[in-house]
């Protein structure tokens, strides 16, 4: 299977002796032996981390012009299905208004198969002189599909960023 488990054991002991009709005999002696099935982990655990470093992208003038950007993350291990979330924190400037994708629990979703997953961010074009824009994104947890568990074994570097500028 691709389900990360810790390492399992199996234990088994005999406690009864029964004949071809199922009828337990009495007589039968058994030892105490104890027989131990080891359950190796041999499953591969994916690690995570983000496609490239930085981009920069012209904000647009004003909501007829829009641009967008793209945010990617690698997996070294393209098993199963997974959600990676994303923090992301701003520059002082950068606002609600600035982004027309919701940035609150934002993930990329992988398929089974899949090594890189990206999802766009659409920013907000306006009119305002303003200084530049930095959206800078890490990566902070990866879970099972539906987003109900954290997948343990995956692994990433909390310190790679992916830094967005928007001009």
């Amino acid at each position: 299977d691709t389900v990360p488990d810790p390492f399992e054991s199996v234990f088994v002991r005999l406690v009864e002796v029964r004949d071809g009709a199922g009828n337990v005999l009495p007589w039968a002696r058994l030892g105490t032996s104890l027989l131990v099935f080891n359950v190796l982990n041999d499953d591969v655990f994916a690690t995570y981390s983000l496609s490239g470093t930085s981009a920069t992208v012209r904000e647009g003038n004003g909501a007829l012009l829009r641009n967008f950007a793209t945010v990617s993350v690698t997996r070294t291990d393209p098993s199963g299905d997974a959600q990676v979330y994303l923090d992301i924190s701003g520059s002082e400037g950068v606002t609600v208004d600035d982004t027309v994708t919701d940035l609150s629990n934002f993930r990329v979703d992988f398929l089974d198969g899949q090594t890189v997953a990206s999802r766009i961010v659409l920013i907000e074009g306006d009119l305002d002189v303003e200084a530049d824009e930095t959206l800078t994104f890490s990566l902070t947890q990866v879970r099972t599909p539906r987003g109900n568990q954290v997948l343990e074994g995956a692994s990433f570097d909390s310190s790679d960023t992916f830094v967005l500028t928007i001009e």
